[in-house]
């Protein structure tokens, strides 16, 4: 019986591949912040980090590099020397209503109303598992007024009132987070429904007994999923509620 779906976040449930719209204006507040306080050094410091950015983006543009583990744990250090380290928390909170507000109008809502209806109606726990940011799915969702059980995810870490660093704890290890995860909450695999987009879910969708391939997942990595991994691979919406009311059900 299902008791719980458990969701990836980018190209699942949200367009982007990775929340970098999310940073980039995070570094524009950041930008705004040294300004007025006439913070010369860390402006600098951020320009440098935008410049380093944008030329490893260019030469990764057309490699497998830039969906390695390696690529994004280089752009999270330029990040967090850049303009992360230090930063207010304020600037971080005040951020955050926009950005939420904005990002709405990249989810997808086909998976999304029947995950509510699921979880309002029928009482099944919902729920995200992510390589992005925390803190920035649960604004979204709410902005979007989803409910939902449980975010894990990547999340800043915080001293005294300023951030530190973005983390990067989930990435290439989502199977064994998942597995950790559902022996927390006493469910077992053959309980659990996961859906994903991409070779970071692989190993999460071949551990559970209800694997689903996302919509926004590109079409080779559908036909993959659907015939190596023997995924649902729903074509709409009507389609993907069938299948959870089926799961309940069985």
């Amino acid at each position: 019986m299902l008791k719980v779906i458990v969701c990836d976040w980018n190209r699942t449930l949200f367009e982007d591949e990775y929340e970098i719209e999310f940073f980039r204006g995070l570094a524009r507040c950041a930008g705004m912040s040294f300004l007025k306080q006439l913070k010369f050094q860390s402006l600098f410091r951020l320009y440098w980090a935008k410049k380093q950015c944008e030329n490893m983006y260019q030469n990764t543009a057309h490699s497998t590099k830039n969906h390695s583990q390696f690529f994004f744990r280089e752009i999270l250090a330029i990040l967090n020397h850049g303009f992360i380290r230090n930063l207010p928390n304020t600037v971080l909170t005040d951020y955050l209503p926009s950005y939420a507000k904005e990002a709405t109008s990249r989810l997808d809502q086909r998976p999304i109303r029947p995950l509510m209806r699921s979880r309002e109606d029928r009482g099944l726990k919902v729920g995200i598992l992510s390589s992005g940011c925390g803190i920035a799915i649960k604004k979204t969702l709410e902005a979007n007024k989803s409910g939902i059980d449980f975010i894990k995810a990547n999340s800043f870490e915080e001293k005294n009132g300023r951030l530190q660093s973005f983390k990067l704890d989930i990435y290439d290890n989502k199977a064994e987070a998942l597995k950790t995860f559902l022996e927390e909450m006493q469910i077992l695999p053959n309980e659990t429904m996961y859906i994903g987009d991409d070779w970071q879910d692989e190993e999460c969708l071949r551990s559970v007994r209800y694997p689903v391939v996302s919509f926004l997942a590109h079409p080779e990595i559908r036909t993959h999923f659907k015939e190596e991994v023997k995924a649902y691979a729903p074509e709409n919406e009507a389609e993907f509620s069938r299948f959870i009311e089926t799961t309940i059900g069985y």
